[in-house]
């Protein structure tokens, strides 16, 4: 089977295209019922038959380059948000679905974060520049510290780094994850959720209070 990819409207991410997937394969369409609730698959295909779905949002496989290479899948949320998952892990460390980008421009930059720290001895085609790396700040709001109160652990940092745009820095990568730092959430609300779900994965047995999607 020939896959259309097609490209995205975004000037900023004219170097990448994806392919969307459709109903041969509805394990890759997430649907939202008035509630709120997420569908996939069979269920969902159920639930779409009875006219309960409101939002259909199926994933968009990004690749990037001249060679088309792979980086994952993005797809919309039910608030409008974009979430990301790389196709690289890293030894002990499967990525997770990130929620809460902004635009479809931070989720599709975030992948290729993803993947330069995986091979970071390859050259790739650069990770785009942010819409304001060339703007003059007024100025830069400070790094707040995420604790685990209950554990009395540092999780992270997150930082208003632009206009309500959020970015978060996990403690808890391998040494070669150490230069990812995604940038593009909504609100203080996502950065902090991302820290919660890198520390699950770091720490399954010990993480399991993760933030629930405002949605859910």
């Amino acid at each position: 089977m020939s896959l259309h990819f097609q490209v995205f409207h975004c000037p900023c991410l004219s170097n990448y295209k994806f392919y969307t997937s459709g109903w041969d394969y509805p394990e890759q369409i997430c649907g939202y019922d008035r509630q709120g609730h997420s569908w996939q698959g069979e269920e969902l295909l159920a639930m779409r038959e009875q006219g309960l779905i409101i939002k259909e949002c199926p994933e968009k496989t990004v690749v990037v380059g001249e060679k088309g290479l792979l980086l994952g899948y993005i797809r919309e949320c039910f608030d409008g948000t974009w979430l990301a998952h790389s196709c690289y892990s890293f030894g002990y460390m499967d990525m997770v679905e990130v929620s809460g980008f902004k635009k479809e421009f931070y989720a599709v930059r975030y992948l290729h974060q993803v993947m330069d720290a995986a091979f970071p001895d390859t050259a790739y085609d650069s990770v785009p520049d942010l819409p304001w790396q060339h703007k003059k700040l007024v100025q830069e709001q400070p790094e707040k510290a995420i604790f685990l109160e209950y554990l009395n652990a540092l999780i992270g940092y997150i930082q208003e780094c632009y206009k309500r745009i959020w970015c978060a820095y996990s403690c808890y990568y391998p040494k070669s994850m150490n230069e990812i730092k995604p940038i593009g959430f909504i609100s203080e609300f996502y950065a902090v959720r991302y820290l919660y779900q890198i520390a699950e994965v770091a720490f399954p047995d010990i993480i399991q209070d993760i933030p629930n999607l405002p949605w859910e």
